[in-house]
């Protein structure tokens, strides 16, 4: 079952990676996935403290990436602050990783498993959609494909001293896969595989290659240091914040005791039998092929053994890691597709192979090359076949809540006098989509005995908080649970000032947005049937538009 490499010729590889490059902008650019106001929150947030040289004082593990912080701050640097800018470093990083894909497909078994790996990273919905957010993901896919990529051209290398740079780069792109996500660091599986199978395999060459990579992360980690002692002040900053977040997933956990061997084997097969369904695994019908790909390529190809042992790591070790066992057997929470998307790389190669033996012994190998748009075609049509099924991941609260915010900053007649109040969370997630005319105005208020996390979330929050005054002096944008005096999940606890909000809670909201479409709600408080508002602006004396274009999402 070990299918032969097949030749190609130089124009055709041009045309094949023009194509697939082609294709990679046209997913993602056809339909953005935008701001989410989540995780790129925190991305932008570290990144604005890094262009204005204030020390980051917030320990947390979005700012601890600065493998992803630093080309956010690059890109804000160059070409401004916005939602676009946050999200362009991770484009670029999904074009990248294509490439790399083909490379290493071309390396393994030729151009023409390359070129089809390359469309499947291209058009897998996990990858396609956060490939235009500011997520981190498509950065671990990115560095981790290149540590593969320098560890194959490094053992196949005929010069000592191009050897030892190689492992070196090689060690350090493992490093930043790692600073992007942690997860990534199964990946570090298959570059073994490759050291220990590829090359001189005395134990003293073995060896030194080992230590060569393990020496190329090591100079990432110092300067990665380097940066945080800079930066914040700490030159262990990421140990400390990842152990913070650690912290904070134990609290929301149970023990859940020894469990007994059928016990444990339901759990993992629940977990690995998520890549069978397309919806819950978020990889699409693509997902499906994951495990017969994965476990034929293990068996029947020694080329691509290491790729095989790659995805099964990356896949296995997130599935069934315990978080700790001190008070019995505690399972980690946030196990999904998103998190060993790494693992789409070589789960991409593996199939791209499959596929190639499948069509050489179909259609014969002198015919393969004219095969390969009808393979490309398929990968297109199995994966854009469940366009929809990400629906939950895009339109989540807090995007359905920023939509409404940019709606509400489009429709309102600002009047330039007043300030314009909210909770901190609102402010720290959405202050992006304010134009600098409006930024300068934003103003937020906590509630007295709210927890103080939010003072160091950006560079300014501190400085914007103010009493909340009487309704006719500003402007309040809040939810309608926040308006309440009640908080959002989103808002971690910090809500308004209860005892200040009761003169404006007695006036209807100048535009409400719907939480259903995208028609407004007036003065008189009553909209067009479809059910509470998502976000209202209250205050002020501007007058509210009858309609809204684009409507919030459902």
């Amino acid at each position: 079952m070990i299918c032969a490499s097949h030749p190609a010729s130089t124009p055709w590889v041009v045309l094949g990676l023009t194509v697939v490059v082609a294709l990679t902008l046209w997913v993602r650019l056809a339909n953005p996935t935008g701001w989410l106001g989540s995780d790129d929150v925190g991305y932008h947030s570290a990144a604005e403290q890094v262009l204005a040289g204030d020390q980051i004082r917030r320990i947390h593990h979005h700012y601890a990436r600065m493998a992803v912080i630093l080309p956010v701050a690059a890109s804000m640097h160059l070409f401004g602050e916005s939602p676009t800018t946050v999200a362009l470093p991770m484009l670029i990083a999904s074009i990248l990783c294509v490439l790399v894909v083909a490379a290493i497909g071309k390396l393994v078994w030729g151009w023409w498993e390359g070129l089809c790996a390359g469309t499947i990273v291209a058009v897998l919905p996990y990858f396609r959609v956060l490939s235009t957010a500011g997520y981190p993901d498509v950065h671990v896919c990115l560095w981790a494909a290149t540590a593969t990529l320098l560890a194959l051209l490094a053992a196949r290398s005929t010069s000592r001293r191009q050897c030892v740079l190689l492992l070196l780069a090689c060690g350090f792109a493992l490093g930043l896969a790692i600073s992007a996500k942690v997860y990534a660091a199964p990946v570090a599986a298959g570059i073994a595989v490759i050291l220990w199978t590829t090359g001189p395999r005395t134990i003293r060459s073995r060896l030194a290659h080992a230590l060569l990579v393990a020496a190329g992360a090591a100079l990432f980690a110092i300067v990665e240091g380097s940066f945080y002692h800079w930066a914040a002040g700490d030159f262990f900053y990421t140990f400390h914040a990842h152990r913070q977040a650690q912290s904070g997933i134990e609290e929301i956990m149970h023990p859940a005791g020894a469990p007994s061997a059928v016990g444990f084997a339901a759990f993992a097969w629940h977990r690995i039998a998520m890549m069978f369904d397309p919806a819950r695994s978020g990889w699409g019908w693509l997902g499906c092929f994951f495990w017969p790909a994965i476990i034929v390529t293990l068996i029947a190809s020694r080329r691509g053994r290491f790729l095989g042992v790659w995805a099964a790591a990356m896949f296995l070790t997130l599935a069934v890691m315990p978080i700790r066992l001190a008070d019995g057997v505690q399972f980690t929470p946030v196990f999904h597709g998103r998190h060993i998307l790494p693992a789409c790389i070589p789960f991409a190669l593996c199939l791209a192979w499959l596929m190639r033996c499948g069509v050489q012994a179909t259609v014969g190998p002198q015919r393969l090359g004219r095969a390969w748009p009808v393979a490309f075609a398929a990968i297109v049509a199995i994966s854009l076949g469940g366009r929809h099924q990400l629906n939950g991941f895009v339109d989540r609260d807090t995007s359905r809540v920023g939509k409404a915010m940019s709606q509400v900053i489009a429709a309102a007649n600002w009047d330039e006098n007043r300030p314009i109040f909210m909770t901190p969370s609102t402010y720290w997630r959405y202050r992006i989509l304010f134009p600098q005319t409006l930024r300068a105005r934003l103003r937020v208020a906590a509630a007295s005995d709210a927890p103080s996390w939010w003072r160091d979330v950006s560079i300014d929050i501190a400085q914007r908080h103010a009493v909340l005054p009487d309704r006719s002096q500003a402007y309040l944008i809040a939810t309608p649970r926040q308006l309440r005096g009640e908080t959002e999940y989103w808002d971690y606890g910090v809500g308004l000032p209860q005892e200040r909000l009761a003169s404006w809670q007695e006036i209807p909201p100048i535009i409400g947005i719907s939480r259903y479409s995208d028609k407004t709600i007036g003065p008189s408080g009553q909209g067009d049937g479809e059910g509470e508002p998502l976000l209202v602006l209250v205050g002020g004396n501007a007058n509210a538009p009858t309609t809204l274009a684009g409507a919030p999402g459902q």
